[in-house]
């Protein structure tokens, strides 16, 4: 079993914090260092001797962002062909884009090698609006072939992270566009890489839709605010309780929450004891 499967599935208490734009407002005025790999696992690992989370969390589509934001040239070239997909699979073809991020996840293994690391990674239809919004060429709709087709191209991709020391994948999509429900085979590209690579596959069931295809691998896990039959479930917590907001009963085991990042520290470091001691 991998040390992040012995981790959520161990009935001891266990805290996996989404800290990162919380730690950036006190140790980085409010932006993490993405683009500078050296300073980035200096705040990572800042924030962590501070709050301490069980497991860390690495956001794929946090760092290609910063780093679209640094590269007008590559955001041309996802621009250069209007077919659907065509971005998506431009940004994902980038050598010196997969570098970056391999480097980063290098160094932020081996800084926090301790800590299990999770590469949290938009699902593929995800992927393809935000690439499409970023060409200021938005979609109307999400066809489930070009969801298919998505998914082939984030599997090649995340081939990049082969070599990495890489303990699992959370599959998360943008809060701000609900995703639909998949067809039942729309992931399997992705899934099958995953195992290939013996990293445990998860799903953010706060933001997208379970499916059974989920519990088919016995390393399959989710967050989710309610126990979801057949998988590993990481109890989701309402960003609330960063504010005072009583905890309530908590089942044990592993505990999901992002710490909002207008949170009081005297309020955080109060709820992060109190969770720890429920």
């Amino acid at each position: 079993m991998s040390r992040l499967m012995s981790r959520l599935k161990a009935a001891e208490r266990s805290l996996w914090l989404d800290d990162e734009l919380y730690a950036a407002r006190l140790f980085a005025d409010g932006v993490p260092p993405y683009l500078s790999t050296p300073d980035y696992v200096a705040f990572r690992s800042q924030a962590a001797g501070l709050l301490h989370s069980d497991i860390l969390s690495l956001s794929l589509r946090a760092l290609c962002s910063a780093w679209l934001d640094a590269h007008p040239d590559l955001v041309t070239r996802m621009g250069a062909k209007t077919r659907v997909g065509a971005p998506l699979r431009a940004m994902f073809a980038d050598e010196t884009l997969r570098e970056f991020l391999t480097a980063t996840v290098n160094a932020l293994s081996v800084a926090m090698r301790e800590v299990p690391l999770v590469l949290v990674c938009p699902t593929p239809e995800s992927w393809l609006v935000a690439a499409h919004e970023r060409c200021a060429a938005p979609l109307d709709s999400v066809e489930s072939d070009a969801v298919e087709k998505a998914a082939v191209y984030l599997a090649e991709f995340l081939r990049a992270f082969a070599e990495c020391a890489v303990d699992g994948l959370l599959l998360t999509a943008d809060n701000s566009r609900p995703a639909a429900a998949p067809d039942s085979s729309a992931y399997r590209p992705v899934l099958n890489v995953a195992e290939h690579y013996r990293w445990p596959a998860g799903v953010d069931a706060c933001r997208v839709p379970f499916t059974a295809e989920m519990a088919v691998d016995s390393s399959a896990f989710a967050v989710s605010r309610v126990v979801l039959e057949g998988l590993v479930t990481v109890t989701a917590l309402d960003e609330e309780i960063w504010r005072g907001a009583p905890l309530g009963e908590l089942p044990p085991g592993c505990l999901f929450s992002t710490i909002s990042p207008e949170s009081q520290p005297e309020q955080v470091l109060a709820t992060l004891q109190a969770l720890r001691q429920h």
